[in-house]
């Protein structure tokens, strides 16, 4: 392996807007759909940040503010995969950042020390693709100057997995920390 390129909400960053959401009191079964439809909005700035909590608070019929301030606790830099990152990755590997996101909501949560870890960051809202959308990996590949077979991307979301196997990645569904390392062992 020569890259590692990483996800931010659920990986990098909180549990991920999924878990939130079913935390919540979300059926992530009967809203995946409609939740689907407004992350691609938000994400290439077809709404603004607002817009999309409004919707979602909506849907999970509570105040807004309820609504944000839940995100608000959960979405804080995970410090043990950073630590890891910057001692145990960066010094062997090309590292990436590809979110699916605004480039304000992951540049108001990850600190700029942290941000300077990642050789290559692409925020959907600001390339214009989403992920699963080959076009983004292949773009980070590129950026890092690694074959697909060299670089595994870790993701807390099964369907943006799915799009990086589709692509040649090497890949790893991100449940802890301590499951990353064991996966990623197994690939180094």
């Amino acid at each position: 392996m020569k890259a590692i390129i990483f996800d931010c909400f659920g990986v990098l960053i909180g549990r991920g807007f999924w878990n939130v959401y079913k935390s919540l009191g979300g059926d992530l079964e009967a809203d995946a759909e409609f939740i689907d439809e407004q992350l691609q909005k938000v994400d290439l700035g077809e709404i603004s940040g607002h817009e999309f909590s409004e919707l979602m608070a909506n849907r999970l019929h509570m105040p807004v503010d309820m609504y944000l301030d839940t995100f608000a606790k959960d979405e804080k830099p995970n410090e043990d995969v950073f630590d890891y990152i910057q001692h145990e990755l960066k010094p062997h590997y090309k590292l990436a950042l590809v979110s699916n996101a605004t480039g304000d909501s992951v540049r108001k949560r990850i600190p700029e020390d942290k941000m300077a870890l990642f050789d290559e960051v692409f925020i959907s809202g600001e390339v214009g693709i989403l992920k699963p959308d080959p076009r983004l990996f292949k773009m980070a590949l590129r950026a890092l100057d690694v074959d697909a077979n060299d670089a595994v991307f870790v993701d807390d979301h099964q369907e943006y997995i799915d799009g990086a196997v589709a692509v040649g990645l090497h890949t790893i569904l991100f449940t802890s920390l301590e499951d990353f390392k064991l996966k990623l062992q197994t690939l180094l």
